[in-house]
């Protein structure tokens, strides 16, 4: 079953190692791997019965473009050890070297964004909406930015990609609020009556508890007039998100469409002529690179 110069090697338990050498190409170890594989799986007779044995393998090849010691590379074939498991047994499963980078470095960021979260590196800017027909601003869209300690102002679509579909994209997305609504409260002081409007994503809208976080949020600033509070809903396909886009409509009297306002609040009719940002992602993903008052 193995050429001479290879090991064979119990780890522990049910768990054996086996070391190839000499190999030129990835896909030498095929035919010995089969052979292996057919010869864990023959019958053995234990008195008057025969067992059948299956054996789930997980392949990892060394050198890599990274380097490698050897308890990470047991580490990759054990990874790939219970993905065969999970597809069904009785197989033997390669190591995705490239997924594993991908999902390492996706890891990180999720790690990076939630520091920056917490540690005050994300502000918002605000985007102008300006009546087009008299020039007059009617109000604000707030646009995220993440002030990146070594990167500099990152754009949204630099960051936003990576939580999305992530409980971290809630809590973004709450984050955004509650800064639109304390910068509500300081224009307010200095007698600036600037609606803002706050883009909320398909995932946030979703949870449960979205509709109780956003009474509380109105709650805690009471002195923020209603009419300035405002909120763009951008969905995704799927019907659980156009359910609570209908609640979210429903709560305030409004059919349920592209946009929603804050919920219990008396909708007002946009000015003509009036051009607003658009967004497409889960928090605030803008156009144009106009900033206005930061955060």
């Amino acid at each position: 079953m193995l050429r001479e110069g290879d090991t064979l090697a119990r780890l522990g338990g049910d768990e054996f190692v086996v070391v190839l050498v000499n190999l030129q190409h990835a896909s030498d170890c095929i035919d010995i791997l089969n052979r292996l594989q057919h010869a864990v799986t023959q019958p053995v007779p234990v008195g008057y019965e025969l067992l059948h044995v299956t054996a789930s393998m997980g392949v990892t090849f060394y050198p890599q473009a990274q380097d490698s010691d050897g308890e990470q590379l047991l580490r990759q074939a054990d990874q790939a050890m219970y993905v065969s498991k999970q597809i069904g047994k009785n197989r033997f499963t390669v190591f995705d070297v490239e997924k594993d980078r991908a999902l390492r470095e996706h890891h990180e960021k999720l790690q990076h964004l939630r520091r920056a979260l917490l540690g005050d590196e994300l502000v918002l800017h605000y985007q102008p909406k300006v009546n087009m027909r008299n020039g007059a601003i009617v109000g604000v869209e707030a646009l995220i930015r993440w002030a990146h300690p070594q990167l500099g102002w990152l754009q949204p679509a630099q960051f936003l990609p990576a939580i999305q579909n992530h409980a971290l994209s809630t809590e973004v997305g709450q984050w955004v609020i509650e800064q639109a609504m304390l910068q509500l409260e300081q224009w307010q002081m200095q007698g600036l009556t600037i609606p803002i409007s706050v883009n909320i994503g398909a995932h946030q809208l979703q949870q449960p508890n979205f509709m109780p976080n956003l009474h509380a949020m109105l709650t805690r600033h009471p002195r923020v007039r209603p009419h300035l509070r405002r909120a763009h809903v951008f969905l995704h396909r799927g019907r659980a998100a156009a359910d609570r886009r209908g609640r979210l409509a429903g709560a305030d009297g409004h059919r349920p469409g592209r946009r929603g306002r804050i919920p219990g609040r008396t909708p007002r009719s946009s000015p003509a002529g009036g051009s607003e940002a658009r967004s497409g992602c889960p928090a605030c993903r803008f156009r144009g690179q106009t900033r206005w008052w930061r955060q």
